[in-house]
Order: structure tokens, then sequence, then C-alpha cells
């Protein structure tokens, strides 16, 4: 059985689900669902690559479309780098 494939919102690249960071809008912010089993509308980036960063400094509303609401974006790369790598 294969593996869901999931879409990096920064890059567009695709990518099996376990590969990528889950992203989940919070109370207006977003932050990292390391588990994949927080509630809500959820949003994919690389895990590598500069995609989080990418995120940081977005100017083009990929949040914004991502989660069909304003969000603020945090500190999502200090956020990830405090977590283990996803799995592989």
């Amino acid at each position: 059985m294969t593996a869901p494939t999931r879409t990096c919102i920064a890059c567009g690249r695709k990518a099996e689900k376990n590969r990528l960071i889950r992203l989940v809008a919070r109370d207006g912010r977003v932050c990292l669902d390391t588990r994949g089993t927080l509630p809500g509308r959820g949003a994919y980036v690389c895990a590598g690559g500069g995609c989080l960063e990418r995120l940081a400094r977005d100017r083009r509303g990929r949040l914004h479309r991502a989660f069909r609401g304003p969000v603020e974006p945090g500190d999502l790369v200090a956020a990830a780098e405090a977590q283990p790598a996803p799995r592989h």
C-alpha cells in the first residue's frame, strides 16, 4: 500500500505525508503538528530546503490561502528546529 501524498505549500513539491511537516492554524496562529493529530485544517511543508523560512517571510499569502483566512506564522523556523526530524 502506498503512503498518502501531500503538496508543500511553499515550493509545490509533492511528497509522502510522513516526509513533510504538518502545520495547523490554532487561535489565529500557525503551529507545528508533529504527531499529525491536532484538529483543524492542516497544510504541509518540506522538512528541509528552506520551505519554512520561505513561509516565514512570505508576501504571497500562501498561509492565508492554505488556512482560508488570516493567520500569524509565529516563529515556525525556531519551532521546527526544536522538533525531531520527520520519519522517513
